[in-house]
């Protein structure tokens, strides 16, 4: 298997929720897991791939066994961001708008409008920068993060189009006639 990697502008930041990460490393071959989770990694470390500490521990903390993705993530627990009182009000309109966004039953703080709420305070903090945020949310249902992101003015990408924009192509190579 090959994977190329085109770099793309440093004005791009991508905000990634839980379900694209777990898609990753539930469905995809090992190999191709490890080559994707270095480029995310590298993007991670240079600020241009950010998430929230509530999908950190949605990844991290449910488990007293860590699985592989809790282990690729724990080292990086700094790079998701924690939150803020600017968040906190972005939180609430989103919630106000959106309220079957989260579980109002579930206990713990629930990610999905806090990763959305760093998205929007980002756009409007730097104008300059193009936001996305990647999900493997349905983007059919007036309730998840692709339509409340469209709402906000946040572009969208599931994991497709995610490594298009970043430059990441996958190809398979048959050894079968050699």
């Amino acid at each position: 298997m090959r994977m190329q990697i085109i770099d793309n502008s440093n004005y791009e930041k991508y905000y990634i929720d839980a379900s694209a990460l777990i898609r990753i490393f539930r469905f995809y071959p090992q190999s191709l897991r490890e080559l994707i989770w270095e480029k995310l990694e590298a993007m991670f470390k240079s600020g241009q791939l950010i998430s929230h500490r509530f999908v950190y521990e949605e990844i991290a903390t449910t488990s007293r066994q860590p699985d592989a993705l809790a282990k690729s993530v724990m080292p990086l627990r700094d790079y998701f961001e924690t939150q803020k009182y600017s968040q906190a009000k972005i939180v609430a309109d989103i919630i106000k708008k959106y309220p079957r966004l989260i579980d109002p039953e579930y206990e713990k703080e629930q990610a999905d409008p806090w990763l959305i709420a760093i998205a929007i305070e980002e756009k409007y903090r730097n104008g300059l920068e193009i936001i996305y945020v990647i999900s493997e949310e349905s983007e059919k249902r007036q309730d998840k993060i692709p339509s409340v992101c469209s709402h906000y003015g946040i572009e969208h990408l599931n994991l497709e189009r995610f490594y298009k924009k970043i430059g990441l192509s996958f190809s398979v190579v048959s050894k079968l006639h050699e």
